[in-house]
């Protein structure tokens, strides 16, 4: 197959915004090396979460580091020569600030080069770019169908590994529960949740994945010495481990949307305004269970809600018929397609 160059990616992770972004990105840039032998260059704000998330993902992604120094202008220059140096055949990019800073948007205007732009937002946005993929359930195509620019609205095109595309769901008995609160979990709130669900007399086990860049590694391993609580760090993939859950508690991003995909039945405990928007719209169409906004949640409220959650079992059944119509988890595959149709 013959090779076409490479594509420049710009994607952020830390404490504070999560991993959620560079683990869509690492999907895309993996996929696109073994399926279309397309190699991929990643942009980072250097932080120490970052580094830590990225540090086994050498192998598929060449990785650039470069400091903020508190100015768009640095970040743009840095873009700007990495193109001109490489000549890349694409840029894309997935980042909070793209939809946010009009700065930005004037600097994607000015890329001569094709452009995709990854969003989450719930609202209505104009993009100067090529290709915009946004998978919020909030949003809706028929929006955007007068723009020029290609439009991939929805959840089927929320990009999360193909292999949730493949699963078939079915009855888990188990009497499991999958915690899972993002890559970074910027309030501790898992520990509440783990906390919760370890009361329930029905969990036989507790199925904890976190990464090492959330900071509590540590923490989590001193409670791990109750025989109910299995720990994961940094897997490569949850494809794997929904079959040895009954339920989940997620948070409101990436896994959330990978969750449904994998007909497992869930809640939510939100840790950003969009989560929350996001949560809410998956609840109201049958396939979730939000709790609510984690930081302003006391420990009993949370509690009460888990509790309740878990004992409903109408409330299981009408997720798990429900889930593979809303989010069928192929959107990978489809925005890959659409990425190299621009190249």
């Amino acid at each position: 197959m013959q090779s076409l160059r490479s594509i420049l990616i710009r994607a952020d992770g830390s404490k504070k915004l999560g991993m959620g972004h560079l683990n869509r990105c690492y999907l895309i840039a993996s996929y696109l090396e073994n399926e279309y032998n397309i190699n991929s260059v990643l942009l980072v704000k250097d932080s120490k979460e970052a580094r830590l998330f990225l540090s086994k993902k050498q192998q598929i992604l060449n990785i650039v580091f470069f400091e903020s120094m508190g100015q768009y202008k640095y970040e743009f220059d840095t873009i700007i020569n990495l193109i001109d140096d490489v000549g890349f055949n694409l840029i894309l990019f997935d980042l909070l600030e793209v939809e946010s800073e009009s700065v930005y948007l004037d600097f994607l205007s000015k890329i001569n080069i094709p452009k995709c732009v990854i969003s989450d937002d719930s609202h209505y946005h104009e993009f100067p770019a090529d290709l915009i993929i946004n998978g919020n359930p909030n949003q809706s195509q028929s929006k955007y169908l007068k723009l020029k620019q290609k439009y991939l609205i929805g959840p089927e095109y929320f990009i999360m590994d193909s292999d949730h595309s493949k699963s078939k769901i079915k009855y888990n008995n188990l009497r499991s529960v999958l915690v899972s609160l993002g890559g970074s979990d910027h309030n501790d709130i898992i520990f509440t949740v783990i906390q919760s669900v370890i009361e329930f007399n029905d969990v036989d086990k507790v199925i904890v994945v976190s990464s090492r860049s959330s900071g509590y590694v540590k923490k989590l391993k001193e409670i791990a010495i109750h025989d109910k609580i299995e720990l994961h760090f940094d897997v490569e993939s949850l494809s794997g481990l929904w079959s040895e859950c009954s339920v989940a508690i997620t948070a409101g991003g990436n896994t959330l949307f990978e969750r449904i995909a994998a007909g497992v039945p869930g809640g939510t405990v939100c840790q950003l305004s969009r989560q929350m928007e996001i949560a809410n719209s998956f609840e109201s169409r049958g396939v979730n269970v939000n709790f609510g906004f984690g930081p302003d949640l006391t420990a009993n409220e949370l509690s009460a809600s888990i509790d309740k959650f878990l004992k409903d079992k109408l409330c299981h059944s009408m997720q798990r018929r429900l889930s593979k119509l809303v989010v069928p988890g192929n959107g990978l595959k489809i925005c890959a397609k659409q990425i190299v149709n621009l190249i």
